[in-house]
């Protein structure tokens, strides 16, 4: 039998390549605080989506909830203080988490279709609200400041700790796989199926609330189109860290190394002039290559 995790190993294994290739052939200037930075922001995202993707569920929303979060705290920072604007982004995101896990649980609304909807929604709203400007804050914070990103290391190596815990060590994990390998079973089998949607969605929730904190304070703005750019580079990343949405199977560190990949990729893309013209391309073929390649595996 063959390693189940080979073609998504191999196609890492050509994108660090030439990663390292064009840092050696100095092509390519390596900053290690430019790498952490896009590392941890990448990383939030990747770790939230892939934990609906365990439940079976494709977000294609997550990204205007993240914009629609950099647009809400920011806006409230020129006016609140900073707690009190990060209480409201997160009780904004815990909402739309419950609300999208209620809706697809209770109704049984196709994921793709259902988070599609509320990307429109969520863009569109605050598109209008903010009338297409951004809010630039009064103050600025460094994203390469060392104490910034010591600090959200640490609160990224929890939430990745906390990831694995809620995964392997509590029933809201084993509801999340299961529900992901056949929601069919599970409906039927008197597990709390519509308090386990809601749950994983509200904990996937609080990841995209910590990505969308760092947008604001690394771009010292927040728009309604702040996260649109991450949308396939996140789905891309998870994809190619191996985690299948159609059958529940993933691990958090094919989580973290499909990050990795993807920041190197646009790097790679930045570096030779070809991230506009290539992009959307390169991650379309990893997403669609990842997912023939894990359906080939599962009938072996």
């Amino acid at each position: 039998m063959k390693n189940k995790s080979f073609p998504f190993s191999r196609m890492n294994f050509f994108i660090w390549l030439a990663f390292l290739a064009a840092c050696l052939s100095n092509q390519l200037q390596f900053h290690a605080d430019l790498l952490l930075r896009q590392f941890l922001t990448f990383g939030f995202m990747t770790c939230g989506l892939s934990l609906e993707m365990l439940t079976g569920d494709l977000d294609l929303s997550f990204a205007a909830q993240i914009s629609a979060s950099t647009f809400i705290m920011a806006y409230l920072l020129e006016r609140w203080p900073f707690w009190a604007a990060l209480g409201a982004m997160l009780i904004f995101n815990l909402l739309i988490g419950a609300v999208k896990g209620f809706l697809l649980a209770q109704f049984e609304i196709p994921s793709i279709i259902l988070t599609f909807a509320l990307q429109v929604i969520l863009s569109n709203a605050f598109l209008w609200l903010s009338d297409s400007k951004n809010i630039i804050l009064d103050y600025r914070m460094e994203g390469y400041d060392p104490l910034f990103l010591i600090g959200t290391s640490g609160a990224f190596l929890l939430a990745v700790l906390l990831l694995k815990g809620l995964l392997d060590r509590t029933y809201w994990g084993k509801y999340c796989r299961m529900i992901g390998e056949n929601r069919d079973i599970v409906r039927e089998s008197g597990v709390r199926y519509v308090q386990a949607e809601i749950a994983i969605h509200v904990f996937a929730s609080l990841f995209f609330t910590a990505a969308a904190g760092i947008l604001v304070f690394l771009t010292m703005s927040g728009s309604s189109g702040t996260g649109s750019n991450f949308l396939f580079r996140v789905i891309a990343a998870a994809c190619v860290g191996g985690v299948d949405f159609r059958t529940g199977k993933g691990k958090i560190t094919g989580m973290l190394v499909g990050t990795l990949s993807i920041i190197m990729l646009v790097q790679l893309l930045t570096c030779f002039g070809l991230l506009n013209s290539l992009e959307a391309i390169c991650e379309g073929i990893i997403i669609l290559f990842s997912i023939v390649s894990n359906g080939k595996k599962e009938k072996i």
